[in-house]
């Protein structure tokens, strides 16, 4: 279930740069101190399912903006706006739960006047985040990251969009005897190839093209779910697709050529060895 409560929320809050002092609370005030802040939770954690797959859990919270206007009407609107917008830098910028993974999350501002005996407004920011879990032990691709380079100390990490597996184990080629039975033999063995899409950046960019046109192995990682595997990759073709209203998208192929691992004095090394090796090694003991 989410675990994001509304003191995380009201933590993130505190930490804005507001025009002057604010008050936060946890809860829906009795007598109402002007200015401040409540954060109050206005749906409980449920749970939804289209399939059999997966659920949804939805979560919702308000926060009221509370101001009474005691200076000209111009300077409390412009403070006004400059604090919804903090909250709002705020809370995009925070990493709400799940931590990295926000499926869906929602914020809408609304306003009203308050009434005769207190000249100001009430400013409400509506929040929804949604979570998907998988009913079993499925990987949700929102988990799913991309790391290259992962011998150097700041390797490059995406986050995965699309992932497709072009091919992987053993081909098979079918023949039929006298009798018209049908026998199956393995005919080649391939190492994994997959797709994966990806948001383009410069980054990404740079270092996609640097590796396909050199032509060399890259050390790499790929975490699906909570398993994390270190594949020596090949970089293959990239095609891009952008929209005038979109963000531009990546789509490269991998081909694994072999795993490799960390030894204890931190130097990188292949985990299959060659004939050559192994024989120089079996000599020295």
């Amino acid at each position: 279930m989410a675990t994001l409560t509304s003191g995380d929320i009201l933590d993130i809050l505190k930490g804005g740069n507001y025009p002057y002092p604010l008050q936060f609370f946890r809860r829906r005030q009795k007598y109402v101190i002007y200015p401040s802040i409540e954060i109050v939770k206005t749906q409980p954690d449920s749970k939804s399912t289209s399939d059999a797959v997966k659920y949804t859990i939805t979560s919702a919270w308000e926060v009221r903006l509370y101001i009474k206007y005691t200076r000209p009407l111009g300077i409390e609107e412009d403070d006004r706006a400059d604090i919804e917008n903090e909250i709002m830098r705020v809370l995009e910028e925070a990493d709400l739960e799940p931590k990295g993974k926000i499926f869906f999350e929602s914020l809408r501002w609304s306003k009203s006047p308050l009434d005769a005996e207190v000249f100001g407004s009430i400013s409400t920011l509506s929040i929804e985040v949604h979570d998907i879990v998988p009913i079993e032990d499925g990987i949700i691709g929102a988990y799913d990251i991309l790391e290259l380079n992962s011998e150097t100390p700041t390797p490059t990490r995406v986050q995965i969009l699309g992932y497709t597996v072009n091919s992987e184990g053993v081909s098979i080629e079918s023949h039929q005897d006298d009798q018209l039975l049908t026998y199956y033999d393995p005919s080649m063995k391939r190492e994994l190839e997959f797709t994966i899409t990806y948001l383009s950046t410069n980054t990404m960019d740079g270092v996609i093209n640097t590796a396909s046109k050199g032509r060399e192995e890259v050390k790499g990682k790929l975490v699906r779910g909570t398993v994390t595997q270190k594949y020596n990759f090949f970089i293959g073709n990239t095609t891009k697709s952008g929209q005038y209203a979109d963000v531009e998208k990546s789509t490269t192929q991998f081909y694994v050529t072999g795993n490799w691992e960390v030894a204890k004095e931190n130097v990188y090394e292949e985990l299959i060895l060659s004939e050559t090796a192994i024989a120089k090694l079996t000599k020295q003991t």
